[in-house]
């Protein structure tokens, strides 16, 4: 069963490629596929920022995943660059009472306003140029909120401040994308640590690399004994381990809470599939973690079919739910939903996947 407040349904409208996608029927593995640019990426986007809706410097943070740190355009956010419809993000969850919605404005302001100015600068700026500006008003289980971000522009330099509600988020959300940095696991491995779960971590390891026995922080290093002489430093491992330690990772720290992973399989050898997937739905249940995931690699899924077709799994086949995006020509999105029976058959023609 989900907890309290992970998602049964969304809806996101006029939000960068989506110009309007529903999504129903949620459970607690939920697997995203489809052709590139149909919008896998831009879905586990507007979950994270509805995820914390009264934060809009989520926002900012989504470029961020895609290694663009710039925000000197806020219309990016906007379907087809077009400001002047509102952006809208909604969600409930399987329990009545948990509810959220919100409708994000821009604007353009001519005027600099002296509060944010001396919050982005230290000082106060002569020249008057304009600013762009998020509005957030958001309702979290029917409860009203309202929060903004401003982008000023001066000196050829853009500057940004953010206005956040009394609202305490009480979802716990993380995002792994591809190119995931070290700093995040990082910062993730010493909660883990500071929480005596270093076994648990470990035990999920060996069904990927026998040889894992432990691991230590060292000031600013991961260390992972193999059984060599020496213990050696994460990223000096494979692809599959520091993938699958990397995902283990952000399951404990996303406790109670949401996962979202872009590309779920990257770097791991289809022959690994099967336990990445075995270990996914064993962890997210035991640490009751909602796990949104992207794929465009078959072999996963044949994986998590090998997985779930065991006569031992029938608890766990209801818990994933699968959905194909499809981009269609007109600008409508279509969304193909799939439980364990559907799914097995789709695997049956691979054409109806890829």
């Amino acid at each position: 069963e989900l907890g309290f407040r992970m998602f049964n349904k969304v809806k996101i409208k006029n939000f960068k490629i989506f110009k309007f996608l529903e999504i129903s029927d949620l459970s607690r593995v939920n697997i995203f596929f489809g052709e590139n640019n149909c919008g896998k990426s831009t879905l586990l986007e507007g979950l994270f920022v509805l995820s914390g809706i009264t934060n809009p410097e989520l926002f900012l943070r989504i470029n961020h995943f895609r290694d663009y740190d710039g925000i000197r355009d806020l219309t990016y956010f906007f379907h087809d660059f077009d400001s002047k419809k509102y952006i809208e993000l909604s969600g409930q969850g399987i329990k009545a009472g948990f509810t959220r919605d919100a409708v994000i404005k821009f604007s353009i302001d001519d005027a600099v306003k002296k509060d944010y100015v001396e919050v982005m600068d230290g000082g106060i700026i002569s020249s008057n140029k304009p600013f762009n500006k998020f509005i957030v008003n958001a309702n979290i289980e029917n409860e009203s909120f309202s929060s903004d971000l401003a982008v000023h522009f001066f000196n050829n330099k853009e500057h940004g401040t953010f206005r956040i509600g009394d609202y305490k988020e009480l979802i716990s959300c993380n995002y792994l994308s591809p190119t995931a940095s070290f700093q995040i696991i990082y910062s993730m491995l010493r909660k883990i640590v500071e929480d005596k779960q270093e076994k648990m971590v470990i035990s999920a390891l060996k069904n990927i690399d026998s040889r894992i026995k432990d691991f230590q922080i060292n000031g600013a290093d991961i260390l992972v004994d193999v059984g060599l002489d020496k213990r050696i430093p994460l990223q000096l491992l494979g692809d599959g381990v520091r993938k699958l330690f990397s995902l283990i990772v952000a399951m404990y720290s996303s406790k109670d809470g949401i996962l979202l992973v872009d590309e779920i399989d990257n770097g791991l050898h289809y022959s690994a599939m099967a336990k990445l997937w075995s270990i996914l739905l064993e962890t997210s249940k035991k640490f009751n973690v909602q796990l949104f995931a992207t794929t465009h690699n078959i072999d996963s899924l044949f994986g998590l079919n090998v997985v779930l077709s065991n006569d031992n799994n029938l608890k766990l086949q209801k818990q994933v739910s699968l959905y194909k995006l499809i981009h269609r020509n007109d600008d409508s999105m279509r969304v193909l939903y799939y439980d364990y029976e559907s799914f097995s058959t789709m695997l049956e023609n691979e054409n109806e996947i890829r």
